[in-house]
């Protein structure tokens, strides 16, 4: 089968809002949702753990690590100011931050920084995070790379705080969540959709709804984006894709189960390819709904 056309699965939050991407020729996913600061609630990022583990690990801090580099500068729009938000290149217990100037224009800080919690703890504000950590969707995070991945520790770098209401001004950091198990009832806790996020892996993870949540086949950007069970096929942050639930590919019937639980709505069937893109979800049995056969 072809590899999978996703783009990074993403998630991102506005005003400080954070998102997750979608289905490309990548392996993970994007998300969106809305906030106030870098420490809004959005959606949530995977690792390599399995079905009912938690995809956050506090592996520490990255105050050790060396300055990182990425590509293109992909981890942030804000290219210039007195420190680098990937190399957290300030002195010791200050954090690299954004900040906006009287001018609407963006440039980054040091800020002293004196919380304790490590990477992939969970925070409500940045104040409770270590130097060189933001709080976002709940977890102390650091900004990352996600060609390299680095340097999240057993999250995944696909999580997008949008910083402003243009959607142009944003940053890219690592992401920590609860893993479920796609296409059972109650696989996340209330206001939760479970979406797969590590096509690589067949990881699927709990994510908070976008500001945009859509309906079964609606426009999609982000993952988070799609209704509880579904995916954002051939979906990114520049190109519309929609929404399509998951399903058996084995069903006799596929009215039943019901859409979510592993069948299709009333005239879709269970696809291993749509619209011409292909796609494999490392799960075995797994398809996506869509109209026709």
């Amino acid at each position: 089968m072809a590899s999978p056309r996703w783009l990074a699965i993403s998630l991102l939050v506005t005003g400080s809002a954070i998102a997750f991407a979608a289905c490309s020729d990548v392996t993970t996913a994007t998300t969106t949702s809305t906030a106030t600061s870098s420490s809004g609630s959005g959606g949530a990022g995977g690792s390599g753990v399995g079905p009912g583990a938690t995809a956050s690990g506090t592996g520490g801090s990255t105050e050790d690590a060396g300055p990182l580099t990425c590509k293109l500068h992909s981890y942030s729009s804000i290219k210039a100011g007195p420190c680098d938000l990937l190399a957290q290149d300030c002195p010791d217990g200050k954090t690299c931050k954004e900040q906006q100037n009287s001018n609407g224009t963006w440039t980054t800080q040091c800020v002293s920084a004196n919380g304790l919690k490590a990477e992939g703890e969970p925070c409500v504000a940045d104040e409770e995070c270590r130097a060189k950590l933001t709080c976002a969707a709940g977890r102390c995070s650091p900004v990352c790379c996600a060609a390299t991945n680095e340097p999240c520790l057993g999250g995944i770098c696909n999580l997008f705080i949008q910083l402003d209401n243009t959607g142009k001004v944003n940053k890219q950091v690592c992401h920590y969540a609860k893993a479920c198990d796609i296409l059972t009832t109650k696989a996340c806790d209330t206001s939760f959709g479970c979406h797969i996020e590590d096509i690589k892996q067949g990881l699927a993870t709990c994510v908070q709804p976008s500001d945009k949540l859509t309906t079964d086949l609606g426009p999609c950007h982000y993952l988070n984006d799609c209704p509880d069970m579904e995916q954002c096929l051939d979906g990114t942050p520049t190109k519309s894709g929609k929404c399509h639930f998951y399903c058996y590919l084995d069903q006799v019937d596929p009215s039943s189960p019901a859409a979510g639980l592993g069948g299709c709505p009333t005239g879709q069937t269970c696809q291993t390819k749509v619209d011409g893109v292909m796609f494999d979800f490392n799960l075995p049995n797994v398809g996506l709904c869509a109209p026709g056969t």
